[in-house]
């Protein structure tokens, strides 16, 4: 199985984000575009944390109409930026359950070299 994790999209209402120097919907559109033209492509993209900045319906338009070609394969997690009825709402298969937080919780902890998580 491949997964492709796409992660702080921060798709905003205007070009220009980010001092001009990065416009989130292009970059998105970009990464997209490669994970399309990938043989064989993810079986699972994950879409995690911030996809909005601001979590408006108009940024959630946005990154849904990018998103469109992943959109048979994509599993969505929202940030602290993707809170509240937009979020909900804009679900894809029109249900708030494909847009729920979710949350692991586990006990292991795995040492490598000098990190423990």
């Amino acid at each position: 199985m491949l997964i492709a994790q796409i992660s702080d999209c921060h798709i905003r209402d205007h070009v220009g984000a980010f001092g001009k120097l990065v416009d989130t919907t292009e970059t998105l559109g970009r990464v997209v575009d490669h994970l399309m033209a990938l043989d064989p492509g993810p079986d699972v993209v994950l879409a995690t944390g911030d996809l909005t900045d601001d979590g408006t319906e108009t940024q959630y338009n946005t990154l849904l109409a990018v998103l469109a070609p992943l959109a048979d394969r994509l599993l969505p997690l929202p940030g602290n930026h993707d809170e509240g009825r937009p979020f909900v709402s804009r679900s894809p298969t029109g249900s708030h359950r494909t847009w729920q937080r979710t949350t692991a919780v586990t006990s292991s902890t795995i040492t490598r070299c000098a990190w423990s998580v």
